[in-house]
């Protein structure tokens, strides 16, 4: 539900103050649709919002819904009074001492360039060039990389033209030397910003010098100026990166905590993915245990039932 490959976050569009009517309805139809595998995934919802506590709400008080919750987290960048605020407040003196160093080493390597494209570029050519960066690295050798997977490089594309006529895209550009070494695409939606997609050349030498962290730094100097698409009223950034990321946790701000539900019908066999999963999740608690196999062995007697 609401998620796709190129989908990092999945907050479904619905109009302020109808979450409970929306959310309402749409459990209600799930719970009376036909067959015997009716099961949801609601996966990578953020919380402290009005849509995810109805989600809360509507599935606490379901009584022919069974559910378990997966609490994932990610993290967040938040403006301060200034970038030397920011880096003081909330990166470590070694985290700080990490990235001189790091902009010492990479400036060896030649002049070092800060490029942001948006609406007065070709953003055409900027995602081509974008592309080609990140299908040179670990993504084109697994074959994860926009530019091998069928449709994702025209959807890129479009995502890129698109939002930069509308000024909804950044692209925030680091080059060695006169040659890219990474490249940020960031979505804005003032007061908040997202980040999209992170590319580096992995076989630049500046690769040795974490472009990515280093980029992503940039974009948080920028969200604190004004003479930047990231400073034009852009409060924080969604770093948009998965629980398992590589991206450096020394230079966030905070976490950010998201939650996946998946939710089954109480008829046929559809809730017996949601019990089995209980049942892992909680085999260290005999009494849970009790209370869970005997929902379990429930469900069997409907399914044969029915």
């Amino acid at each position: 539900m609401w998620h796709s490959e190129l989908t990092f976050r999945c907050m479904p569009l619905v109009r302020a103050g109808y979450e409970d009517a929306c959310i309402g309805a749409f459990l209600a139809w799930f719970h009376k649709g036909p067959g015997w595998y009716n099961v949801l995934d609601m996966e990578l919802l953020p919380t402290g919002n009005r849509l995810h506590d109805a989600v809360v709400r509507h599935l606490g008080a379901a009584s022919g819904l069974d559910w378990v919750e997966k609490r994932q987290e990610s993290h967040i960048y938040e403006c301060s009074s200034d970038f030397e605020t920011y880096l003081s407040t909330n990166v470590s003196k070694e985290g700080r001492a990490a990235l001189r160093r790091k902009h010492r080493n990479l400036a060896k390597l030649g002049p070092v360039e800060i490029i942001e494209r948006g609406q007065a570029d070709d953003m055409a050519a900027v995602a081509d060039l974008f592309l080609r960066l990140e299908a040179s690295g670990w993504k084109g050798k697994a074959g994860t990389a926009m530019a091998s997977v069928p449709g994702q490089s025209e959807t890129f594309r479009k995502l890129l033209t698109g939002g930069g006529e509308k000024g909804r895209v950044s692209v925030t550009e680091l080059r060695v030397g006169g040659r890219p070494v990474a490249m940020l695409v960031t979505f804005l939606a003032a007061p908040g910003s997202f980040a999209f997609k992170i590319a580096y050349d992995q076989n630049h030498p500046a690769a040795r010098q974490s472009p990515g962290v280093l980029l992503v730094m940039e974009a948080v100097r920028q969200m604190h100026e004004d003479g930047s698409l990231l400073g034009a009223g852009i409060q924080w950034c969604d770093s948009c990166a998965a629980e398992d990321s590589e991206l450096d946790l020394r230079y966030r701000t905070r976490a950010f905590p998201l939650r996946c539900y998946r939710v089954a019908a109480r008829h046929g066999f559809a809730a017996l993915p949601i019990l089995l999963q209980r049942l892992r999740a909680l085999w260290t608690h005999p009494a849970k245990l009790v209370e869970i196999g005997a929902q379990f062995g429930a469900a069997i007697g409907q399914s044969v039932l029915v």
